[in-house]
């Protein structure tokens, strides 16, 4: 068997970056930049007021000044300022030629045509300096950033109409066994609803891919293997028929595809009969049937290949040290990923084990907000004991 570590490698050795495409920036959020963004030009280009006020000049030796012509958000005054004059300015606004201060109208009063200030000006008072926002050529977006609503307010005030970002991984979704049936179909006594497929599907979309679930496939590797050579998916990814069972196809099935054989099982549990393969078109990931084990290991090593499809980093799930709240036993021969409850105590993590440990109990990985690895040989930690845990994304 392989280690996790090593199964990861040939994971990502297996993956190729996904090309980059032109997109509208309004159908960009969430996806990967792959260009580089930078400030076009200073913003402020000019001094700006950072108060709705009066633009002055701080050298002015009255306290009364006439009002002149208005500097405006989107319509700057552009004749000079003189001495004995203020000009009504509004947030945002550039200061009219000449001007230094802003006196925010709080502190001002009108009398007829005039403004009474209630203390002399100070040089730079309320006022944003050109390029105190951005400079020009300062780096603002990097290739492999997730596009977040504020990446996206830089990208929009840049004037930009598009981006160029990763292509989403393309992901055929296939789920085995001669006892699945689709959602709403009236079960017969041993079958069962496929989960695993929507299931997958829906964590692929979270991981920036495009999945699609292919028709249920049984127990026959023939059509497996049609199924495997005519996709033309970055990555073909299926669950069930990866163990040895005399009803698992799915490595004779890659073959029969026309696919080459990576790698085979990994030393973990849940997740044993993980199997990577190469296609003639992209890559393939078995994963196991059950429904646990077929989730914590697309957490492990599809999500990393998919982010690294993407261009995009940290390619593992976050770690966090915890201190534990429950029982934990010591593994086998396997490195062990117990489901666990992650909540927090006056801000320190505690983490609780689910009692139901099983590759099949879904209810406890649902409950589940991390995996907390269990090495072999460990001993078994008690309740007290600092852990590292592994958190999985929110739903």
């Amino acid at each position: 068997m392989h280690s996790v570590e090593a199964a990861l490698a040939q994971a990502l050795a297996l993956t190729q970056r996904t090309p980059g495409e032109a997109i509208s920036i309004a159908s960009a959020a969430g996806r990967v930049l792959r260009e580089a963004v930078t400030a076009r030009a200073d913003v402020p280009i000019r001094a700006a007021s950072m108060m709705d006020g009066y633009a002055v000049h701080s050298a002015s030796s009255s306290l009364r000044l006439r009002i002149g012509a208005e500097s405006a958000a989107g319509a700057p005054r552009a004749a000079p300022l003189p001495p004995d004059e203020a000009a009504p300015i509004s947030t945002g606004a550039l200061l009219p030629p000449g001007a230094d201060a802003v006196i925010p109208i709080e502190e001002t009063e009108v009398a007829g045509h005039e403004v009474v200030l209630r203390a002399q000006p100070v040089a730079g008072a309320f006022v944003r300096a050109p390029g105190a926002d951005l400079r020009r050529g300062e780096p603002l977006l990097a290739a492999g950033e997730v596009l977040s609503p504020t990446a996206l307010a830089l990208a929009y005030g840049e004037g930009r109409t598009s981006l160029e970002v990763a292509r989403r991984p393309r992901v055929l979704v296939v789920s085995m066994g001669a006892e699945l049936r689709a959602p709403g179909t009236p079960l017969a006594p041993g079958e069962l609803h496929d989960a695993n497929g929507p299931a997958l599907v829906a964590l692929c979309a979270a991981s920036g891919a495009a999945a699609t679930l292919a028709p249920l496939v049984g127990d026959d590797p023939g059509a497996l293997a049609e199924v495997i050579a005519a996709s033309d998916a970055d990555l073909v990814l299926t669950s069930g028929g990866a163990s040895v069972g005399a009803h698992d196809h799915l490595r004779t099935a890659l073959a029969r595809a026309g696919g080459e054989l990576v790698l085979w099982r990994v030393a973990m549990k849940p997740g044993k009969p993980l199997v990577l393969g190469k296609r003639p078109r992209g890559v393939l990931v078995g994963l196991p049937g059950n429904p646990v084990s077929a989730i914590v290991s697309f957490h492990l090593f599809v999500y990393p290949m998919l982010r690294a499809m993407l261009g995009t980093t940290p390619l593992e799930l976050p770690r966090l040290r915890a201190r534990l709240d429950g029982p934990l036993p010591s593994a086998g021969d396997r490195r062990t990923y117990v489901r666990a409850r992650l909540r927090w105590d006056d801000g320190a993590p505690i983490v609780t084990p689910e009692g139901r440990q099983a590759s099949s109990a879904l209810l406890a990985l649902h409950r589940a907000g991390v995996l907390i690895p269990v090495e072999p040989g460990a001993p078994a930690a008690q309740i007290g004991d600092v852990v590292s845990v592994i958190r999985l994304p929110a739903p």
